[in-house]
C-alpha cells in the first residue's frame, strides 16, 4: 500500500523528521555534505578526477595537430554550451524516473541565485532506493552516452566531450550530496518527499523499522 505525507504526519511516534530543507537552503546543504570522508562524496571526487585526468591526456594527445586558437570553439562548447543543453536532459531523466516510480504531480524550477536546477514530484514518498535512483540515473545515463561518444567521434570533439563530461559530473554534485546524507543515516528506513507549494524536502525514519541503503 503507498504511503502518503499525511500517513507520516498523522504518526509521530513512528515516523520522526529527520531534516527538512527549504529550496532556498539546497547549497548550503549540499556543501555540508560535500565531504571526502563519506562513500558518496569519495565516488564523486574519483569520477571528477578521472575525468580530468582523461581530458589532460586528450589534450596532450591533440596538441601537436591543432593550436589553442584552433580548439577554442571546442573548449567552449565543451565547457559552457554542452552542459547548458544537458541541463535539461539531465532533469528529463530525473523526471522518467519519478514517474516509474509512480510520482504524477512533477514540479520544475529553479533557484538561479544558487545556480540550481531541480524536479520533484509533490507529495509522492519515495524510500531510499527509490530516491537514489532518481539520484543518479541522469549521471549514470549522460556519463555513458558521453564515454561512447568520446570514444567513437575525432580527436577535437573528443576534447570537448570530455570537458563536458567534466562539467556535467561537478554538476551532479547536488545528486551526490543527497546520496551523501543518506549514507549518513543509513540502516534507517528513510522515507522523503517534498511540498513542492511550500518549497520543503522532508525526510522521515520509520522507527519501527530497520534497513540499509
Amino acid at each position: 500500500m503507498k504511503i502518503t505525507p499525511e500517513d507520516i504526519i498523522s504518526a509521530p511516534s513512528r515516523y520522526k523528521l529527520v531534516q527538512a530543507i527549504d529550496y532556498s537552503d539546497i547549497a548550503g546543504f549540499v556543501i555540508s555534505h560535500l565531504k571526502p570522508s563519506n562513500p558518496a562524496i569519495a565516488l564523486l571526487i574519483l569520477f571528477s578526477v578521472a575525468s580530468l585526468a582523461l581530458a589532460v591526456v586528450l589534450r596532450i594527445d591533440i596538441a601537436p595537430q591543432y593550436s589553442v586558437l584552433q580548439l577554442l570553439p571546442f573548449t567552449l562548447a565543451g565547457l559552457i554550451i554542452f552542459p547548458l543543453l544537458l541541463i535539461p536532459v539531465h532533469e528529463g531523466v530525473h523526471i522518467i524516473i519519478f514517474m516509474l516510480l509512480g510520482g504524477r504531480n512533477i514540479r520544475i524550477g529553479a533557484d538561479l541565485s544558487n545556480y540550481i536546477v531541480y524536479v520533484t514530484a509533490h507529495r509522492h514518498v519515495v524510500g531510499a532506493r527509490g530516491f537514489l535512483a532518481v539520484a543518479f540515473s541522469p549521471f549514470a545515463v549522460i556519463t555513458t552516452s558521453l564515454i561512447a561518444a568520446i570514444a567513437v567521434l575525432p580527436p577535437p570533439w573528443q576534447w570537448s566531450l570530455s570537458l563536458t563530461l567534466l562539467a556535467h559530473t561537478t554538476m551532479c554534485a547536488g545528486d551526490f550530496a543527497m546520496a551523501a546524507f543518506l549514507w549518513i543515516h543509513r540502516g534507517k528506513r528513510i522515507l522523503t518527499w517534498d511540498d513542492a507549494d511550500k518549497k520543503i524536502a522532508y525526510f522521515y525514519a520509520d522507527t519501527q523499522t530497520e534497513t540499509t541503503i
